[in-house]
């Protein structure tokens, strides 16, 4: 693709700029619902193992991609 011959609205650069950081918020609260997922599946004495399952589950989804 081209470079425009104008520059984009201010609007559009400053989303631009955000949008790192929405991907980073999306895959943890991704992990985290996945987690309470596997959690409420394996129990509450098991946060850490469900933890360790969302992770892999999250994993998985991005090698997917």
């Amino acid at each position: 693709m081209t470079t425009p011959m104008k520059p984009v609205p201010e609007f559009v650069a400053r989303w631009m700029t955000r949008v790192r950081w929405f991907r980073w918020l999306d895959a943890f609260v991704a992990w985290a619902g996945l987690w309470g997922i596997s959690a409420a599946v394996l129990g509450r004495g098991l946060a850490g193992e469900a933890a360790v399952l969302g992770l892999i589950l999250e994993g998985g989804g991005w090698v997917s991609q």
